[in-house]
């Protein structure tokens, strides 16, 4: 027993010790200036490529709620899990398509990010999408495979929640891809909401 309290604080010092040499907000801001050079260094330093911030979200999350798709694309070549998800749930992919980022909601698609995955209150990406009002990310969505119908905690899906806001070309989006479904196909996005 006492040894593993000693291992464990050991451990605990070693990881504060490497970790520790770099707050949040560095991180950050490398992630936000795309410095692949300097987040190298920091991995070699022992921070790890999905090292969670107080919240639970990766540097993919937080570059992906940037729009950072270079760096995105660089955390992905360096092992990010795409699939990871913060403390109440989001992915990276909720972070994309809350802001509207379609490049990179692209390339977590085709990196393996699961597209219909619900955050804790049961908020998919295209949620997210449609809350934001993000018209051309929820058709890029549907387009990719995204369930309309998906229900959340509150037994409201997508089309429901445009509804709700009054987002017209949203909901005219939605009901028709309802009624004829969207054959999923890769659309070509090379702008943001």
């Amino acid at each position: 027993m006492k040894s593993l309290v000693l291992s464990t604080f050991l451990m605990m010092f070693l990881y504060s010790f490497n970790v520790g040499a770099y707050s949040d907000s560095e991180i950050y801001t490398v992630i936000d200036k795309e410095d692949t050079a300097k987040f190298a260094e920091m991995m070699a330093a022992g921070i790890d490529v999905d090292e969670p911030d107080l919240d639970g979200n990766t540097p993919l999350m937080i570059a992906s709620a940037l729009g950072k798709d270079k760096f995105v694309q660089y955390l992905i070549d360096m092992g990010a899990d795409v699939k990871r998800r913060n403390y109440v749930g989001v992915s990276a992919l909720h972070r994309a398509a809350h802001g509207g980022h379609n490049d990179v909601v692209d390339l977590l698609l085709d990196n393996g990010a699961i597209i219909n995955i619900p955050d804790m209150d049961g908020i998919t990406p295209l949620m997210s999408a449609v809350s934001a009002d993000r018209r051309f990310t929820v058709e890029l969505l549907v387009h990719r495979g995204a369930i309309i119908s998906f229900k959340n905690i509150k037994g409201h899906d997508a089309l429901d929640i445009a509804k709700r806001k009054r987002y017209g070309k949203i909901v005219s989006f939605l009901t028709e891809a309802l009624t004829k479904p969207v054959k999923e196909t890769k659309v070509e996005y090379s702008w943001d909401n």
